[in-house]
């Protein structure tokens, strides 16, 4: 109970944050994400299906693409303090950069075309190779904001690698452009204010 009201108190913070800007505006809401990352209570567990039960199929397109059990996803970076606490989170393999925007990722026995939340790379070559020396073959979180898949079929996330917030990492690189497609809208003020 003690935690849930701290959340509530730290969720009311930052949005009497958000709706009045100031210089250390980015610093309260970092520290506030950081707060309520170390405070979010555990999980509840889920009963299992049956082990006779084959899981359901979904054409191909993972709607929940589950990490490994007891394979426990980190915090996000305090730079990655926009992105909402409470969405789907899991860890992918990225196999290859296919554009700077996006690449094709393995998660569990499935590999999916990711495109990256709110950043388009314009077809910027430059932003291919920012892109693959920040996650090729690498083991990346990707983090989901309200879309699952958009029109072409592709899963639409926030990545994480490390302790770097790649969406993030790449607009301040200014090798991509903000790209807000509503309703993926967690980070627009964060990713607006790059210079």
């Amino acid at each position: 109970m003690k935690r849930l009201l701290t959340i509530l108190l730290l969720t009311t913070l930052l949005a009497a944050c958000a709706s009045a800007p100031s210089a250390d505006d980015a610093a309260v809401q970092t520290a506030v994400a950081a707060l309520l990352t170390q405070q979010a209570p555990a999980p509840e567990e889920t009963a299992e299906a049956p082990a006779d039960e084959p899981p359901a199929d979904t054409g191909g397109v993972a709607t929940s693409a589950a990490p490994p059990q007891g394979d426990e996803l980190p915090g996000l970076p305090a730079e990655a303090s926009c992105v909402p606490l409470g969405t789907e989170r899991v860890y992918a393999t990225v196999l290859q950069v296919t554009k700077g925007d996006a690449a094709l990722m393995q998660v569990g026995d499935k590999v999916f075309d990711v495109r990256y939340i709110g950043i388009d790379d314009g077809d910027n070559p430059q932003s291919i190779e920012a892109n693959r020396a920040m996650v090729e073959g690498k083991r990346v979180a990707l983090v989901r904001d309200v879309t699952d898949v958009d029109e072409y079929g592709r899963l639409v996330r926030y990545v994480i690698v490390d302790d770097a917030f790649v969406n993030l990492r790449l607009l301040q690189q200014r090798v991509v452009y903000v790209s807000i497609e509503p309703p993926d809208t967690a980070c627009e003020r964060l990713f607006n204010s790059v210079p």
